[in-house]
């Protein structure tokens, strides 16, 4: 998993993962079928691992603290000593060639399903009386992926934790109804 998050689908030779799994190529196709396979495998397991704090943080009590917490979280992931920075799903795909543009059309996919998540809390959010109505909640998880695919790249090209904790701070002040 973390080849691919670093190196993305297309940085991330079959040698590169054998070497990494302390196996040779033929045992990497035997158990994986094939690199796709393998991929495929490791974004569920950066999704169930790294990535889970995304989907935590839509069950927060409230949309603002829902939003608030995702990209808190996001931050935290993204700017861990002990991993590759940036967002997998973000990442993996940004430099897939035409070879790969399946793998980067599946990542658009997922990437999707997190906004309509994001969506979904949103106008529960505003359903409950925490977004003001006349609030786009469709255009407002949109801008909250983009923050977050943003906070992906910042850190991938090396912005600080407390730089993105600041811009995190502006976001938030940025927030439909904030004072």
């Amino acid at each position: 998993m973390r080849l691919f998050w670093r190196n993305g689908f297309d940085g991330t030779s079959i040698n590169d993962l054998a070497e990494a799994m302390n196996i040779n190529p033929p045992s990497l196709y035997s158990a994986f079928g094939d690199k796709r396979s393998l991929f495929a495998e490791a974004v569920q397991a950066y999704l169930a691992g790294p990535g889970q704090c995304a989907a935590q943080a839509l069950e927060a009590t409230t949309a603002r603290e829902a939003v608030e917490q995702l990209l808190a979280g996001a931050v935290q992931t993204f700017t861990q000593p002990s991993c590759p920075t940036g967002c997998m799903v973000v990442l993996a795909a940004t430099c897939c060639s035409p070879e790969s543009l399946d793998i980067a059309a599946t990542l658009a996919t997922q990437r999707r399903y997190f906004e309509q998540a994001i969506h979904v809390r949103l106008r529960r959010g505003q359903d409950n009386g925490e977004v003001p109505s006349d609030v786009n909640v469709e255009s407002l998880a949109a801008y909250v992926v983009i923050v977050y695919q943003g906070l992906a790249l910042a850190a991938r090209d090396g912005s600080s934790r407390e730089d993105l904790q600041q811009v995190l701070k502006h976001v938030m002040q940025a927030w439909p109804g904030a004072a």
